[in-house]
Formats: structure tokens, C-alpha cells, sequence
């Protein structure tokens, strides 16, 4: 491994905590770019933990790193979950750190703009009925995520229905000569050309893969992530689409390219130099209570991880981004990783941050943006 790439690239932080904090743009970082840059580049992205995350946690945590359930989560009854009003004085209180007391009550309330109308008896009457518990167990808890006992049993279905599928169990057998390791990091330098300077850079990147099977009798690596959805798990085609989990395989895979090659820091501590990476598999499972019990697998096409890679116009033809002289000459209408990659450079070369450079070359040649809703 060089220096440079020594210099460049995180070393393991064996915890997700650690791993967000670590230097290294991820692919879920990185998908932001297309949306807003100026968002992108002040990390001003959503970071809130909406209701599905939370749960895809818990099954994640609970099919990967059981072991560390009790250390990640804590649980609060459904019915113990502040309104939206009462939500934005208990966030102030967890943010704050701040005790429940009846002038720090008034102080809050005043701030949030809770129902100023109500004298602060009746404010201090309702919280402590609903929203006092949830305040408390969260000031207790401040290294945890909160998420509702009826969360966890929902769960604790789906890590049950992936364990005892026909076709998802296999993944969760002991089976000879296959190695197991799970919420695999690995950083690496991506070799990006820069649009402006027509130079090759590396980029630093990292990625955190939820599994990985090693087989060490056919010397195969196949990478695997869970996936949760609010729909039936045979529409995981539009949440591919819609979340663009292809960029996701592609950015996974090509890091584990980077580890077999040497130029990669991983947890994953073996030689896999001999190895052949095998399709990116996603196991899908819905989210929806009374449909859990059928989970499916989804194999990455060889077309799918092209557009993950390089972006589509229309698929199945895939189309990269062409520059020249740091002009964009072709975008993909969906970009892939490596589009993305040469994107942030030119973002970083030209100090343009309203803009993408689709937008920036459209205005400045013609004034506007070229509508193209069907191509």
C-alpha cells in the first residue's frame, strides 16, 4: 500500500458512530450531491431518524450485531411518543440537557411557541402526561436510539422470517467453508478524473457493508445488504430506483475491488487476493406487519450495477459523463458513483454550489434549463 494511500484513507473505527465521523465520503453521503450541492458540501443533509430507519436498525443490528442491541437501543411505549407540538419542547429538553422544572417549563415553552394561550399549570399538566417519560428515558439514554416496543416486535418477525425463508435462510446457516463478517467497513481512494484539470485524483472514500460471505472453498466474495420497505417486498424495484440502492452496490463493490487489490483498509482481515467478487444481493423484507413472512432476494444485474457505476439515460443504455476542458458536454439524466465523484470535483474546482453542472452549462449556453422529461 503507498504512502499517499496511507495518508488518504481512514483507518477501521469498529463502530457506526466512529465510522460517520470518519474521513471518506460515503455513498449515502454522496447521493446528496445530486439533489443540492450547497447541502452537500455544508453537510446540511437530513439527519433526523425517521420511524423506517429506526426499524432497519434494529434488524440490521439484530441479524448482524445482536450482541450489541441493549448497547444501541432503548424502548418506549407507542403512546409515549410526544405529539408534534409537545415534540419540539422535548427536543429542546434531550438537546439542551436540560432538567424538567417549571421555570425551565416557561423557558421552553416560550420557545418552541407552544400554545401560548395556556397558562403554564395546564403546559406543565399535559407534558408531564405526555411528553415527560420519553424527555427523561432519552436524557438517560443519550448514546442510544429510541425506538417503541412495538418496533422491536416488528423486528424481531422480519430477523425471524429472513432466518427461516427457504430462500433467505442460507445466509444465516453455519455452512461449511463459508466465513461470515458483518457492518464491514472499508476506505479506500476511488481514482476519479478531474473534469477541470483532466487530471486522475483520488478521492477518498468509505463504505460499511451490512454482510459479507466469504467462501473460501471456491475463493468468492459475496457482498449482502438487508433491506426493509413499507411496501410488498416485490415492488423493491421502485425503491431501487427512488433511493438508488444501485449506486449503493456499486460504490460496495468496487470498494471490495479495492481490498482484494490491496489498496484498502478494511475490518475485514484476510488475504483475498485470489478472490472473485460474486453479484451484490440485497434481502428484502416488508415492514408492513401482516405481509412479513416472505422476504426476497435480489441479485444486482450486470446492467443494473453499470448504471450504479456510470448512469443511465434510458435503460438499459448507459451513458457516462463526457467533459471536456471542464465543459459538460453529456450527463446521465441518473447519474452513477463515478459521475457523482467527477461531479464533486467540479464542484470543488469551481466553487459552484447553486448549481449542478448540468444546470451550470445548460444556463450559461443557453439562458435555461432544456427541458428533457422524456428522454
Amino acid at each position: 500500500m503507498s504512502d499517499a494511500l496511507d495518508q488518504n484513507i481512514a483507518t477501521p473505527q469498529q463502530s457506526e458512530q466512529n465510522y460517520r465521523s470518519a474521513p471518506g465520503i460515503s455513498q449515502s453521503e454522496l447521493k446528496n450531491l445530486q439533489y443540492d450541492p450547497n447541502k452537500f458540501f455544508n453537510k446540511d443533509w437530513d439527519k433526523s431518524r425517521k420511524e423506517h430507519f429506526v426499524l432497519g436498525s434494529l434488524v440490521d443490528c439484530l441479524l448482524t450485531t445482536p450482541d450489541k442491541f441493549e448497547d444501541l437501543f432503548f424502548f418506549i411505549e407507542e403512546e409515549k411518543i410526544p405529539t408534534q407540538k409537545l415534540m419540539k419542547m422535548a427536543e429542546i429538553f434531550i438537546e439542551q440537557g436540560m432538567d424538567i422544572t417549571l421555570e425551565n417549563l416557561e423557558v421552553v415553552r416560550t420557545h418552541a411557541g407552544y400554545n401560548p394561550t395556556w397558562g403554564i399549570a395546564a403546559v406543565e399538566k399535559w407534558f408531564n402526561s405526555s411528553a415527560r417519560e420519553y424527555v427523561e428515558l432519552s436524557l438517560l439514554n443519550p448514546d442510544k436510539t429510541l425506538a417503541t416496543f412495538k418496533q422491536k416486535e416488528i423486528a424481531e418477525k422480519i430477523v425471524e422470517s429472513f432466518k427461516t425463508n427457504e430462500f433467505t435462510k442460507l445466509h444465516f446457516e453455519e455452512r461449511e467453508n463459508i466465513l461470515r463478517f458483518y457492518q464491514v467497513e472499508i476506505y479506500y481512494n476511488a481514482l476519479v478524473k478531474n473534469p477541470i484539470t483532466n487530471r486522475t485524483e483520488e478521492v477518498a472514500c468509505k463504505g460499511m457493508l451490512d454482510m459479507v460471505e466469504v467462501d473460501i472453498l471456491n475463493k468468492t466474495i459475496l457482498p449482502i445488504d438487508i433491506k426493509t420497505t413499507g411496501k410488498p417486498t416485490r415492488l423493491f424495484g421502485e425503491s431501487q430506483k427512488k433511493y438508488r440502492y444501485d449506486i449503493q452496490a456499486a460504490s460496495y463493490t468496487y470498494g471490495l475491488q479495492k481490498l482484494i487489490a490491496g489498496e484498502a483498509e478494511s475490518t475485514l482481515k484476510l488475504d483475498l487476493k485470489e478472490y472473485t467478487i460474486l453479484p451484490f444481493l440485497f434481502l428484502v423484507e416488508t415492514t408492513i406487519e401482516e405481509n412479513i413472512g416472505t422476504p426476497l432476494p435480489y441479485k444486482m444485474s450486470e446492467a443494473d450495477m453499470l448504471c450504479g457505476y456510470y448512469g443511465t439515460n434510458s435503460f438499459p443504455k448507459n451513458v457516462p459523463a463526457i467533459y471536456s476542458n471542464g465543459v459538460m458536454l453529456q450527463i446521465p439524466a441518473s447519474p452513477g458513483w463515478f459521475t457523482l465523484l467527477e461531479q464533486y470535483l467540479w464542484h470543488r474546482e469551481t466553487e459552484v454550489f447553486n448549481y449542478t453542472p448540468k444546470e451550470w452549462y445548460q444556463l450559461k449556453q443557453h439562458g435555461a434549463i432544456i427541458s428533457s422529461i422524456w428522454n
